[in-house]
This record gives C-alpha cells, sequence and structure tokens, in this order.
C-alpha cells in the first residue's frame, strides 16, 4: 500500500521495493529475529537457573520472580534493537518452561497468580476505557449486524477447524471434546490490540503533503472498529462460556437432589407426626402425674427402696391387707418421699420410722 497505492502519489520504488520490505524488514528482522532472540534467552535462562538453584545461589523469593524479570529483560531489549518484542517473550516462555520444570517448583506459590490478575484487571481497564464503543454503532465502514456476523464467523472458524483436524497429532489432546474446547477456547485480546496499535501507527506515515493519505485513513478505521469489536466478542463470549458451562452443568444436579430432598421429606412427614404426637402424650401425662401426685392408675408416686424380702410398694386392697405390685414410680416429684418396705410392714421416712 505504501508503494503502490494511492492513485500515484505513493512512494517510489514500486512492487520490488514493497515486497523486499515485506521480506527484509517484516519477515527477516521482526519476526525471524524475534522468535530467534526469545528462544535463545527462555532456552539460556532456564539453564541458568537450573543450576542456579542446585547450587542454592538463588533464595526463594528471586526464584519466583525471575519469570516476571525475564520478560522485562526481554521487552527492553527487544524495544532497543527495533524487533517484535510480543513475539520474543511468547516464544521466550515456551522455551523457559520447556520441561516443565519451573511451573512444578512454582506450583504451590500464588506470587505469579496474583500479578497475572492484577495485570489483567489492568489491562481489561484500559480496554474498558479506551474502546471506541461508538464507533460500533455510528461509522460509514460496517453496520453493526455484520460486525455481529462476522464476530461469530471468527469466533467459530478461526481456530476451531484447524485443531479439530490435527488433534491426532497432538499427543496432550486424547479426545474430541477435548479439540473442540482447545480450538475454541483462543481468545482475541492483548495482542490484537497492540498489533492494531502497530498498525495504526505504520498508516500514519503514509503521507502526502503533510497530511495522513485518503485510503490509509479509511483503513486505519475500518481496522479500528472490526478489531476491537472482535477483541471485545472475544471476551465477553470467552469470559462468559466457563461461568455458563458451569450453571449448566451444576444447575440440574442442584435441582436434582432439592426435589428429592423434598420427596424424603414428604415421605418421612407422616412419621414425624406420630413421632411428635407420641412425645406430646407423654408429656401431657408427665404433667398430670406431677399435678395429682398419682399415677393414672392410682398408685402413689413416692419411689420404693427394697430393705429384705421382695420389691414391692404398698397399695391396700378392697379387704384393708397389703398388696403389691412391681412398677416403681417416678422421682419426678419434688416432695416425694421415698417408702422403705420391710417384713411386710410399709415406713414412710416422714413419719421417722
Amino acid at each position: 500500500m505504501k508503494y503502490r497505492g494511492g492513485h500515484g502519489l505513493s512512494k517510489t520504488g514500486g512492487t520490488a521495493k514493497a515486497m523486499g520490505s515485506w521480506f527484509g524488514e517484516t519477515w527477516a528482522y521482526t519476526i525471524f529475529l524475534s522468535v530467534l532472540y526469545g528462544a535463545v534467552i527462555g532456552w539460556a535462562a532456564k539453564g541458568l537457573l537450573h543450576r542456579a538453584e542446585e547450587r542454592k545461589y538463588v533464595d526463594r523469593e528471586s526464584f519466583l520472580v525471575f519469570a516476571i524479570t525475564l520478560a522485562l529483560f526481554i521487552t527492553g531489549t527487544c524495544g532497543m534493537i527495533g524487533s517484535d518484542d510480543v513475539l520474543a517473550c511468547f516464544v521466550a516462555g515456551n522455551a523457559f518452561t520447556w520441561d516443565d520444570w519451573f511451573r512444578l517448583q512454582t506450583l504451590d506459590d500464588s506470587l505469579q497468580p496474583t500479578i497475572d490478575m492484577l495485570l489483567n484487571l489492568a489491562i481489561f481497564m484500559w480496554f474498558g476505557a479506551v474502546c471506541p464503543w461508538d464507533m460500533f454503532l455510528h461509522n460509514d465502514i460496517i453496520p453493526l449486524y455484520r460486525l455481529v456476523f462476522l464476530g461469530i464467523l471468527i469466533l467459530l472458524f478461526r481456530r476451531l477447524p484447524a485443531v479439530y483436524a490435527m488433534h491426532r497429532f497432538i499427543p496432550q489432546i486424547g479426545e474430541k471434546r477435548q479439540a473442540i474446547f482447545v480450538g475454541f477456547f483462543g481468545p482475541i485480546g492483548v495482542s490484537a490490540v497492540f498489533y492494531l496499535y502497530v498498525a495504526l501507527e505504520f498508516l500514519g506515515l503514509i503521507k502526502v503533503d503533510g497530511e495522513v493519505r485518503e485510503d490509509a485513513q479509511r483503513l486505519q478505521a475500518v481496522m479500528t472498529v472490526v478489531v476491537w469489536f472482535l477483541a471485545i466478542s472475544s471476551i465477553v463470549v470467552h469470559g462468559l462460556t466457563i461461568p455458563l458451562g458451569k450453571l449448566g452443568f451444576y444447575l440440574p444436579r442442584t435441582i436434582s437432589n432439592a426435589l428429592d430432598s423434598v420427596s424424603r421429606d414428604e415421605i418421612a412427614l407422616p412419621f414425624r407426626t406420630s413421632v411428635e404426637r407420641i412425645g406430646q402424650l407423654h408429656e401431657r401425662r408427665e404433667q398430670q402425674i406431677r399435678a395429682g401426685q398419682r399415677s393414672p392408675d392410682g398408685t402413689p408416686s413416692r419411689p420404693v427402696f427394697h430393705i429384705s424380702g421382695s420389691i414391692i410398694r404398698s397399695q391396700e386392697n378392697e379387704s384393708g391387707t397389703l398388696g403389691s405390685i412391681s412398677q416403681t414410680p417416678s422421682l419426678a416429684n419434688n416432695d416425694s418421699r421415698p417408702i422403705f418396705v420391710q417384713d411386710d410392714v410399709t415406713h414412710d421416712s416422714g413419719a421417722g420410722g
């Protein structure tokens, strides 16, 4: 575009200059150099840290923040040489954790997840602040319904078909549902917005008479609307998929358990009601015994203690003689006195016997 577009207003050099710049500057210097630099730095950092940890040259605190320091180092040095720092950090991270040693060493630590969460919150707050929300509805480039349709197609076909077709050659993906999961979850976020601003900066350099060329301005507007809408769509869809998936997985089970609990309660209700009625009757009988000082069968409520002979309780029968029964009364009465029985003679402890 810089060397061929603009209706004759482009820079000199033509197609040969454009292809040379694309292969030499974009592919060789920006991409290949970033990949090589990130791989070398990441692999060397892993080896040095491994040896330092074996020889106890590094303490635990420095060990935990080493990955963050490595990322800052790569970002700064790539910015100095003019290469792609995001790509270099990505490659260096893969090389650094290639054997999974560092992840296992920091598995029980919460520093990395905490810093990651803080950075994510800061990035998403920045996204919400600078996102051109108004351009989604009011622009002369693409209407909203076409943006929605484009977002659905991108989210469905950007990664899913390729990952699903190649999952047999990936040992870590053993099942088809895992391939669908991995293929679907490819968020569009920080890197997309980063390269958007790189492209906008490049297009801003295509000027004629001190002004950005008209076709470059239109391309800037198209890229801004489309890339930002895709990034927001990915954040919303991928961010809500996990909570909604968990809700769909646990909600039927929770409802089923609740219905089963209600059914069990309804079945146990008659038995529980019977038990409650028995308890009420027992309490009523105890109250009657306390109030009348005699049990319902007419026996005294005072306890009987055996001294000699058989255990009896005195009761006067129709002929006036002493009879006996085997039931022992309760000690529930506060003023009840024990009865001592010896050789068919009943003595009341309150009478001095």
